[in-house]
C-alpha cells in the first residue's frame, strides 16, 4: 500500500493508492483501519491548528516614521539659528530685539591631518555667552604659496558650552592621501604640505 499526502494551502489533501486491497485486509485488517483513520484525521485539521494560523497572519510589524536627533534638539524652542552677516559678527533676533555675536569669540586651534589619516581634527573654543549646539563652517585648503587647493562647507552637530573647548573630527578632504597639514608630522615619503582657514557661516545657539 502506498499513501501520498499533499498540502494545499491550509488544508491537507490525501491521495491514497491501494494495491492489492483484498490481500492487505486479509493479512492485517486491523492495522489497515488504524492507518486509514489516522489519515482521515490528518485530512481535517483541528480547530486549534486553524486558530493558530489565523492569529499568526494577524501579526503586523509597523515601522515608525518618527525621527529623533540626540545631538540637536530643535524641538525645545530654545535654539536659534544665527546667520553670519559679515566677517566680524553674526546676528539673531529674539523678542523683536536684534542681538550680535562677535565671531572673534569663536576660535579654532590645534588643526591636524597626517598624510595617511582619513580624518581631520581641530579644537573649537567657544568664548561667546551662549552654548553652541551646531555650526556650518567653510574650510579652505591652500598650498604653501597661497593657491587654493580645495574648499568645502561642513556642518557640525555638537554641543560646545560657552567658555569651553571641544575637539572636532571630520572626514578628510584628501581622499587619495597625497597631502598633509604643514604643522603635522612630516611624512617619510614625498607629499605636499598645505594650510587651512576655517570660517563660521552659521551657528545654532541655545539662548
Amino acid at each position: 500500500m502506498t499513501v501520498t499526502v499533499r498540502l494545499d494551502g491550509n488544508r491537507a489533501t490525501c491521495e491514497i493508492y491501494i494495491c492489492d486491497l483484498k490481500s492487505c485486509l486479509m493479512k492485517n485488517p486491523r492495522l489497515f483501519y488504524i492507518i486509514l483513520s489516522a489519515l482521515l484525521l490528518l485530512a481535517s485539521p483541528s480547530d486549534s491548528y486553524g486558530k493558530k494560523i489565523k492569529q499568526f497572519l494577524k501579526v503586523k510589524t509597523e515601522r515608525s516614521n518618527k525621527i529623533t536627533n540626540n545631538k540637536l534638539e530643535i524641538s525645545t524652542g530654545n535654539l536659534i539659528a544665527v546667520d553670519v552677516c559679515g566677517l566680524d559678527s553674526a546676528t539673531f533676533m529674539k523678542d523683536s530685539v536684534l542681538y550680535s555675536i562677535n565671531l572673534s569669540s569663536i576660535k579654532f586651534a590645534g588643526y591636524d591631518k597626517a598624510l595617511t589619516s582619513a580624518k581631520e581634527s581641530f579644537h573649537t573654543i567657544n568664548e561667546t555667552p551662549y552654548d553652541i549646539m551646531g555650526m556650518t563652517l567653510r574650510i579652505v585648503y591652500k598650498d604653501m604659496k597661497g593657491r587654493m587647493l580645495h574648499s568645502r562647507e561642513v556642518t557640525i552637530e555638537k554641543k560646545i558650552p560657552h567658555d569651553e573647548t571641544r575637539k572636532i573630527d571630520i572626514p578628510s578632504w584628501d581622499s587619495q592621501k597625497s597631502f598633509y597639514y604643514y604643522l603635522s608630522n612630516k611624512p617619510k615619503r614625498v607629499a605636499a604640505p598645505y594650510k587651512v582657514t576655517i570660517t563660521p557661516l552659521s551657528l545654532i545657539i541655545n539662548y
